[in-house]
C-alpha cells in the first residue's frame, strides 16, 4: 500500500511540476491524471495476483491514506470508481457506498472528485450483488437529484436489480 501511494504522490508532484513550467494555472487537491492512470493499473494488476478480496484490501489502505485529513492530494473520481470496481467485485457494497459519500462529501472542494455516470452505476452494481436492490433502485433518484446522467449501463444494472429483487446478483428474487 505505501508502495502505491508514494509511487501515486511522485507521479502527481512531477505532473504538477510540468503543469507549472508550463504556465498552467488552477491547482488541484485530486490527482493529476497521469498519476491516477498509473495508480489504476497497478490497483487492476493486484488484483490479478491477489483476487478481489485482497485488491479491495490494498485499494481501501490507498484509498484511506489519501483521503486522510493531512493527505496532500486526493483520489480523482477515475480512481474512486476504480476502488469502488474492486469492493463491488469483493461484495463490499459498504465500501462502494462510503467511497461515493466521500465523494459527494468533497465535490464542493474539487471537481475533479465528483461522483460520475460510472460511479453511481458502479454503487448500483456493488447494492445488487450485495442483495440490497431498494437501495440499488434509490440510486437513480439520487442521480436525478445530483444532476448526473444516466446512460444505457445505468438502467441495465438498475434493471438487473430490480430483477433480482434481493437474490444476491443471482437473478432469483427473494
Amino acid at each position: 500500500v505505501e508502495r502505491l501511494v508514494d509511487g501515486a504522490r511522485t507521479r502527481d508532484r512531477a505532473a504538477r511540476r510540468a503543469r507549472e513550467e508550463e504556465g498552467a494555472r488552477g491547482a488541484s487537491t485530486a490527482l493529476e491524471r497521469g498519476a491516477a492512470t498509473w495508480l489504476i493499473q497497478e490497483l487492476k494488476r493486484v488484483g490479478r495476483e491477489r483476487g478481489a478480496k485482497g485488491a479491495r484490501d490494498v485499494a481501501s489502505g490507498i484509498f484511506d491514506a489519501m483521503t486522510a485529513d493531512d493527505s496532500e492530494v486526493w483520489p480523482n473520481a477515475h480512481v474512486c470508481t476504480t476502488m469502488m470496481s474492486l469492493a463491488t467485485r469483493a461484495r463490499d457494497a459498504d465500501k462502494a457506498l462510503a467511497t461515493l459519500e466521500w465523494m459527494k462529501r468533497r465535490s464542493a472542494d474539487a471537481r475533479e472528485v465528483a461522483p460520475t455516470t460510472h460511479t453511481y452505476t458502479t454503487c448500483v452494481q456493488a447494492l445488487d450483488g450485495a442483495g440490497r436492490w431498494e437501495e440499488a433502485l434509490g440510486m437513480l433518484g439520487e442521480m436525478k437529484r445530483a444532476g448526473t446522467a444516466r446512460n444505457a449501463h445505468t438502467y441495465s444494472a438498475l434493471v438487473r436489480a430490480g430483477a433480482n429483487g434481493g437474490g444476491g446478483g443471482g437473478g432469483g428474487g427473494g
